[in-house]
């Protein structure tokens, strides 16, 4: 009867150090991902800065240019803000993908939590 309990809580340990393993992963996968979305949150915004400083200069110069050119001022504005909301764009899809080579958000405890409900299975079955 002894070697049964004792059996049991073996058993009990096993399941705890494997859902202790999962949450280990999960953490350190949450981590990680916390860092690469503040790593590119700080590089959306570091880039939102700067474009915007360079903008207001290169928008004076270019409106300007297209002035002396003949452009009535209202269409040199539009022509610019045209060619602004093209690099939003551009900038948008380029630099709002997540890094391929991280794979998918929480792949690992995906891939790990069927492989030990199976096993917890087998352990009492």
């Amino acid at each position: 009867m002894i070697e049964g309990s004792q059996e049991s809580k073996g058993r009990i340990q096993q399941i705890l150090e494997v859902l202790t393993d999962h949450a280990e992963l999960a953490s350190l996968e949450l981590r990680f991902e916390a860092k690469q979305a503040s790593r590119r949150l700080a590089v959306l915004a570091a880039v939102a800065l700067l474009i915007s400083m360079v903008v207001v200069l290169l928008h004076v110069a270019l409106i300007l240019g297209l002035v002396a050119l003949g452009l009535h001022p209202a269409f040199a504005c539009l022509v610019v803000a045209a060619a602004d909301a093209g690099g939003a764009y551009a900038m948008a899809v380029n630099l709002g993908r997540r890094d391929p080579r991280a794979g998918s958000p929480f792949e690992q405890t995906r891939q790990e939590l069927p492989e030990s409900v199976e096993w917890i299975r087998k352990l009492f079955s």
